[in-house]
């Protein structure tokens, strides 16, 4: 049996014949088929392909895999960057049709909501598979139902496309929520209040997390002794950090102008370590040059995921995440595994995660109060400590491994012979 996957996620044919795409997302892939043999035999993923020009810029850090060797072969569907006009005019026909005949192939097809409803093939795999006769899997990875009022608020977006997102685009992504609900075979929605709302007292319907760190990648306990001694020394450091795509969403200006305020209000040992890479990269360095904080906002660039990555972060104290739109990064999980708490914006997905004990919360758009966390974090270190602590503990019991687990008891259950 082949377990198809479909998702807007950017993919790339290299040149020496291997498929690359975003180093986690690789590692992901190579647990999930290995995870469900013998049951299945193959994986095929069927999704959008990036341009010679973004691989070649990114290849080092991506990640690569081999087709034939890994029983992992790709579907290439239409170009990532492909405007909707250019879709609707010309790019359904062969998508849909390249679709229909993976699904055809498959006996899973697992695919989620169609967020851009104006290129809505991951629904409509999830509809072939349907009439097919498939077992589907319908998963959301954002609660995205705020997330207009959100750009609106921060003026990212215009009153025009508010109120078309608000009134047209959401409603519909609300009907494919309930469509799956009525139709597809198992739901796995990254929000309980998405399960309370759509599918509350429906056993197909479940919260889960999306983890990509396997139990190796937790800090060494001897490690973490270290660094729970050397965080309360208020005479070092405190090494606060944002990994991830530089992208403005994310809020990394927030994040650095926060730092800033911080030491202006006393917290002279903070520093902003930046890992990632993206079209915001000049605009975040020239900020940084422009507030004078050189010294002290330090980018990395990107870092492939992996032990290198994480023997990076084991070095941080506190995340930052400060997104101006609904946002449910897995980031938040390896800083977690690496002894790093969370210092974030009061989305509705960071405050379900306050009753871990590793998460900080201020109001949304607030670098005053960002600022005077870090203040409160630098002078109380034995509170920092405890929250590295509160992180490592819950990381242990929510591993990629765990949740891979529950996700393959949930799939091989619908299959049971």
């Amino acid at each position: 049996m082949q377990y198809l996957l479909v998702v807007p996620v950017a993919f790339y044919r290299a040149p020496d014949g291997r498929v690359a795409c975003e180093s986690a997302f690789v590692e992901h892939l190579r647990m999930t088929r290995t995870m469900f043999e013998p049951k299945f035999t193959s994986m095929r993923i069927a999704a959008p392909t990036m341009s010679d020009e973004e691989y070649e810029k990114n290849k080092h850090h991506l990640g690569h895999f081999t087709e034939e060797e890994e029983q992992i072969f790709y579907t290439r569907l239409h170009q990532f960057e492909a405007s909707r006009l250019l879709f609707a005019l010309f790019l359904w026909l062969p998508t849909y049709l390249k679709i229909i005949g993976a699904v055809r192939k498959a006996s899973l097809v697992h695919s989620g909501l169609s967020f851009d409803i104006l290129m809505p093939f991951e629904i409509f795999s999830l509809f072939a598979g349907t009439v097919m006769g498939k077992k589907t899997v319908f998963v959301i990875d954002i609660d995205n139902r705020k997330s207009a009022d959100m750009r609106y608020a921060t003026g990212a977006m215009s009153k025009k496309s508010y109120l078309i997102s608000k009134y047209v685009y959401n409603p519909l992504r609300i009907l494919q929520i309930r469509w799956a609900v009525r139709f597809c075979s198992l739901l796995m929605l990254k929000s309980q209040s998405l399960v309370d709302d759509y599918g509350k007292g429906k056993d197909h319907v479940k919260n889960f997390y999306d983890v990509a760190f396997s139990p190796e990648y937790v800090i060494p306990e001897d490690r973490l002794a270290q660094k729970t001694r050397d965080v309360q020394d208020t005479g070092k450091p405190l090494d606060l950090t944002f990994f991830g795509r530089l992208v403005p969403y994310k809020g990394i200006d927030y994040c650095i102008r926060a730092v800033k305020k911080a030491r202006a209000l006393g917290a002279v040992g903070a520093r902003l370590h930046i890992l990632g890479s993206g079209y915001q990269e000049d605009e975040l360095k020239a900020l940084t040059a422009e507030l004078g904080a050189e010294d002290y906002v330090i980018f990395h660039g990107a870092v492939p995921f992996g032990p290198v990555f994480f023997n990076q972060l084991y070095d941080y104290h506190l995340l930052m995440a400060a997104p101006l739109s609904q946002d449910t990064p897995r980031s938040l999980f390896d800083a977690m595994a690496a002894g790093i708490p969370l210092l974030a914006f009061d989305t509705d997905y960071y405050k379900d995660l306050v009753n871990t004990g590793a998460v900080d919360v201020v109001p949304w758009r607030s670098v005053d109060a960002l600022a005077e966390k870090i203040v409160a974090f630098h002078q109380d270190r034995p509170l920092l400590a405890q929250r590295i602590e509160a992180g490592v503990t819950f990381a242990k019991e929510n591993s990629q491994d765990i949740w891979m687990a529950r996700r393959h008891r949930w799939i091989l259950d619908l299959f049971p012979d």
